[in-house]
């Protein structure tokens, strides 16, 4: 027996001594367990949540766009017009709204409670400085939709929204959060049963060896 096997042998004793049968760091080791395993949870609905909700931006961010290229070189308004009212507390289908320079509007299709749901100034203004603007926005309490919104130049210069709702959007984030926490609670439980049991094995085998 090499000098190199006894040292493994040794460093494997104390190993075995002063981790894997210590009882105290067997809670360590679960505690850690559970914490990663919330991490992963976490960092997993975070990615696709966060995907799913870039997601609920198109066609918007295409529409806008367009119709924004459009009116900066000049095109009338009824350019855009023509498009079939939305109900935005109910229907899924996208809409336009065209404001002037100065946050007036010029066409709308949307419609809640029968008239053109109302912007923040500070969207306008945040889309202006930045060249464009991506948000979750709220008219009224329980609607939520997905808008971008884009400044357009030329000589009647403005900005145009494009919303959509997003009630099916956050159905399928809630699904998703709950098919992630079946799965947390099911991969816990099993690393729990896991881990009890091989404590439970290396306890009979010390029992054994002391016998």
């Amino acid at each position: 027996m090499t000098w190199r096997t006894l040292l493994d042998l040794g460093i494997g004793a104390v190993v075995a001594r002063f981790t894997w049968e210590r009882p105290g760091l067997w809670w360590f080791r679960y505690v850690s367990g559970v914490l990663v395993l919330s991490f992963l949870a976490m960092v997993t609905y975070g990615v696709i949540q966060h995907t799913m909700r870039a997601a609920a931006n198109q066609p918007q961010l295409e529409m806008v766009g367009a119709i924004a290229e459009r009116l900066g070189e000049g095109a009338a308004i009824q350019s855009v017009a023509g498009r079939p009212v939305v109900h935005v507390k109910t229907s899924l289908d996208p809409f336009v709204i065209v404001y002037d320079a100065h946050g007036q509007v010029r066409y709308s299709n949307a419609q809640l409670d029968g008239k053109t749901p109302v912007l923040s100034p500070g969207v306008l203004g945040y889309a202006k400085a930045h060249g464009r603007d991506v948000l979750t926005w709220e008219p009224q309490p329980g609607v939520r939709i997905a808008a971008v919104v884009e400044p357009y130049g030329g000589a009647d210069g403005g900005f145009v929204l494009a919303g959509r709702s997003l009630r099916v959007t956050e159905q399928d984030e809630d699904a998703l959060l709950r098919g992630i926490g079946v799965a947390y609670l099911a991969v816990s439980a099993a690393f729990t049963a896991g881990l009890w049991s091989w404590y439970r094995m290396v306890k009979r085998r010390r029992t054994a060896g002391q016998a």
